[in-house]
């Protein structure tokens, strides 16, 4: 999983202006300031969800997704921020996030369903990214759901209330924050991230539509994403699946070909003409994520086993070795 530089550079800006040292954040990630601005460049999942970590750290504000989706502009989306600003009406401008965000971040998706005289947005975070950083996970989905209403009002200079919004985490103990920045009844422990919108208000129109350049943005956005999505390999596409939608247990074979909607016979075949084979990517994936839950800290190997599927702590631990050939506990920082 990745998420392009745009939105690390949002982040860590944000930090910055609630008193973090950009220097020392992009030193502690390892990024270059000169990269942040090039949305050609992506930081890797681990990255993208440590970004968030050492921002609220650096901040020390356990609210900074909302402080940040405040000042959130359509440039955190790249090309898809000037296919937005060209659409006729929010209702468009957000549908068209819906299709291309994945030129931006493929862990975090968007969804618009019209409901009656109600619009639904949702805005969902990878399943094994909420395993691996569930903090992390919340931060960015208040930045998305806060974020959504300024760059609302940006675009059709108008401020829209929503009719209530969800929320999938239990409630906070900052509740007022949370109140002021949506000003609407609140619910949590939903089963999604959503904002619930009168269908009437989405069709507001923005100021700067322009069919000709809607054209011209949503041609290159396309051509984006068709050039991230031709370098994505069958076994890449089983990766992505895994981690988006089985969170922290890797599924069997079977479930894994029926879930793609093709036969064993077909999945085994695709993969071979990779040279790839599926117990290799399981292996990789399971690996991956048992490091990251692992590298908090905060999870103990009990916890890991059991959230990755395993009956017992050894099966845990044979596995681990299998892959890494050390041990869980010297994986975890000292």
């Amino acid at each position: 999983m990745f998420a392009h530089m745009p939105i690390i550079r949002d982040i860590l800006y944000g930090a910055a202006q609630y008193g973090a040292s950009l220097p020392a954040l992009c030193r502690e990630l390892k990024i270059s300031s000169t990269d942040l601005n090039r949305s050609d460049i992506v930081a890797d999942f681990k990255t993208a969800y440590t970004t968030w970590e050492v921002a609220v750290k650096a901040t020390g504000d356990p609210t900074l997704g909302l402080r940040l989706g405040a000042i959130t502009t359509p440039s955190i989306l790249g090309i898809v921020g000037h296919v937005m600003q060209n659409c006729r009406t929010l209702h468009e401008a957000f549908s068209r996030v819906c299709a291309f965000s994945a030129v931006a971040t493929d862990m975090f998706k968007y969804a618009l369903t019209d409901k009656g005289e109600q619009t639904v947005l949702t805005f969902s975070p990878a399943h094994a990214w909420i395993r691996v950083s569930p903090a992390t996970a919340r931060q960015a989905s208040d930045q998305a759901m806060r974020g959504c209403l300024n760059v609302f009002f940006l675009l059709s200079g108008r401020r829209l209330q929503p009719v209530s919004a969800a929320f999938t985490c239990n409630k906070p103990s900052q509740l007022e924050r949370y109140t002021q920045s949506f000003g609407c009844p609140l619910r949590f422990g939903a089963k999604s991230n959503a904002l619930i919108f009168q269908r009437a208000d989405l069709q507001h129109p923005l100021n700067q539509y322009d069919q000709s350049l809607l054209t011209t943005f949503e041609a290159l956005a396309r051509k984006q994403l068709h050039k991230r999505q031709a370098k994505r390999s069958f076994a890449d596409e089983v990766v992505q699946c895994m981690r988006y939608e089985f969170a922290a247990r890797v599924p069997s074979l079977e479930v894994m070909a029926a879930h793609m909607n093709i036969s064993v016979r077909t999945f085994q075949r695709k993969l071979s003409a990779e040279r790839k084979n599926y117990r290799d990517i399981a292996d990789q994936v399971s690996k991956e994520i048992a490091l990251s839950l692992l590298a908090s800290g905060k999870t103990r190997v009990s916890d890991v086993s059991h959230l990755m599927g395993y009956s017992e702590p050894s099966a845990f631990r044979r596995a681990f070795r299998r892959w890494t050939k050390s041990t869980p506990r010297k994986a975890r920082p000292e």
